[in-house]
């Protein structure tokens, strides 16, 4: 628990290294994650590139003192939902057989 908060607060404050490290640790999982919800490998790797992305520019939100992997994953989860909801929405404005 301490590494993952040393992790955190690292990546916190900005250290390339450390966010390199826990991408490089965790991107497959979340990798695997995402698939469960989206059924495609390639969305969820684009996804979960998103997720990280998206946690590294928000960096500054983090909670050091927090599980940092479970910010990713809830990261990674809100996306995933979100792309769902894309597919969804299409399917209902335009009819399944045009007139």
């Amino acid at each position: 628990m301490k590494q993952n908060a040393l992790l955190a607060k690292s990546i916190k404050e900005g250290d390339e290294a450390a966010f390199e490290l826990f991408f490089r640790a965790e991107y497959n999982n979340v990798v695997t994650f995402l698939n469960r919800y989206l059924r495609n490998s390639l969305l969820a790797q684009d996804v979960a590139q998103e997720s990280f992305i998206a946690l590294w520019q928000k960096r500054e939100q983090i909670d050091a003192a927090g599980n940092i992997r479970a910010y990713i994953f809830t990261i990674a989860r809100n996306r995933a939902l979100n792309e769902m909801a894309l597919k969804i929405k299409p399917n209902a404005l335009h009819p399944v057989f045009p007139s």
